[in-house]
């Protein structure tokens, strides 16, 4: 059991260290950083109104279309929900592909180097 502990006390360190000269490398901040603007700025251009994209995000579309779905005097709704899911899943798409493709970048950038 005591080999198992130290097994993984060395595998932790080993990733403690490849992760820590990964962050200490200019290039990696800069990619990150700009990867992570342009992924705003994507979604701010997908989405018709970029106030709303957090709640988007973190609602599923029943939840967040009746937060965020646009209303006139009389209370029906301007926007139908089937306009409304497509944004939905497309901001979401967005958002969750930017991520797939940074922790990709990261897994690379470990094994690589």
């Amino acid at each position: 059991m005591d080999n198992f502990i130290f097994g993984m006390q060395g595998l932790a360190r080993s990733l403690n260290i490849s992760i820590g000269s990964i962050l200490n490398q200019e290039m990696v901040w800069g990619f990150a950083l700009g990867f992570c603007a342009s992924t705003l700025i994507h979604m701010f251009i997908v989405a018709q109104n970029p106030l709303y994209v957090p709640s988007m995000i973190m609602k599923t579309a029943p939840d967040s279309f009746t937060k965020v779905a646009p209303r006139n005097k009389s209370g029906t709704y301007e926007m139908s929900y089937a306009q409304y899911s497509q944004e939905h899943s497309r901001v979401r798409l967005a958002f969750y592909l930017a991520i797939m493709v940074f922790l990709i970048v990261i897994a690379v950038a470990l094994i690589r180097y």
